[in-house]
């Protein structure tokens, strides 16, 4: 299955649904396309079990349609979308009632500027008065989230990763990077994440607008918010001191400068560009919380405390 295909100068990008293409190698890839042989093509994929892949097609000048598979299909000009300094990534299903406060907080208090929204099948249509707002860019990312591989060897020789594996996100990550780049930053967040602000502290458009050439991804430290059996005080009182969301997990959230980035190796990684990498810690005035009990969906964390109690924490910070 083939979910977009569309040009950025002289590239042509084929993004593959990793349910249908991850398992296969480059060659039988290359073969099952069906491309021209004149085609120089480039083969993009991640392993790890947030999965993205892609094909890279260069050609000499602009394309208005390809063949793939024997089905011919329209290549997709830019958008027409202003230059923008900041803009927020989201893939999400059935949270179209946290939505807007989700937009409202990030215009208000980061001063961010636009939103691709990557709605993973919900189960009701979008608002219209809110993917016609203009800072809303809405994408219908209509296939399951999770696919269960047939068998790991397939992926890599040495691929210990599990057998289910999440194919919607890092897709619809990717394809905002390279379909969306009428943005010097992109932020790769959740509908229940947020970064809050100590007052006095500048926004995250004021931040980016003041990064250097030279800095091409911007990593933020998060913190469960009412997990690892730790207290409302003690996340208030003392932020400093939690860089992990549990013992096994390093919890990384990503800005990244649009024009490098085409992909994440992992969701919470970025994979190495040329420029620098910078950790926005603390003691700058940001906070990033991944706000567990705010979240709709019914699942456990790997702490020994399954978080009910609805949580303050982000309320509390607040009153910095």
């Amino acid at each position: 299955m083939v979910l977009d295909v569309y040009q950025h100068n002289n590239i042509v990008y084929v993004d593959l649904n990793p349910a249908n293409w991850i398992e296969l190698t480059d060659a039988e890839i290359l073969k099952a396309a069906k491309l021209d042989s004149s085609i120089h093509v480039r083969i993009r994929r991640t392993i790890e079990y947030n999965v993205a892949i892609f094909l890279e097609l260069e050609f000499t000048e602009p394309q208005n349609s390809i063949k793939i598979a024997d089905k011919t299909y329209e290549v997709k000009q830019p958008p027409p979308l202003t230059l923008v300094d900041l803009q927020l990534c989201l893939v999400f299903k059935n949270e179209w009632h946290a939505i807007p406060s989700v937009l409202n907080y990030y215009r208000r208090t980061h001063g961010v500027q636009r939103f691709i929204l990557y709605d993973n099948q919900s189960d009701t249509p979008p608002p219209a008065e809110l993917t016609a707002q203009p800072d809303v860019v809405y994408e219908s990312w209509n296939f399951p989230y999770k696919h269960t591989i047939k068998d790991k060897k397939n992926l890599s020789p040495t691929y210990e990763g599990p057998e289910t594996i999440i194919v919607a996100q890092n897709s619809a990550y990717s394809h905002c990077l390279k379909r969306y780049r009428q943005a010097t930053w992109t932020m790769l967040f959740d509908t229940d994440e947020f970064v809050v602000r100590r007052r006095g502290a500048e926004s995250l458009k004021s931040l980016v607008q003041r990064i250097p050439p030279t800095i091409d991804t911007i990593l933020m430290k998060g913190y469960w918010a009412g997990c690892n059996s730790v207290t409302q005080s003690e996340i208030h009182n003392s932020l400093r001191k939690f860089g992990r969301r549990s013992q096994k997990f390093c919890m990384n959230k990503l800005i990244l400068r649009t024009a490098v980035h085409v992909f994440t190796n992992c969701i919470h990684n970025p994979y190495p560009t040329r420029g620098h990498v910078t950790m926005l810690p603390p003691d700058h005035g940001f906070y990033f919380f991944h706000l567990y009990t705010a979240s709709t969906k019914n699942r456990a964390c790997d702490c020994t405390v399954y978080c009910q109690v609805p949580d303050r924490s982000f309320q509390e910070s607040l009153s910095f």
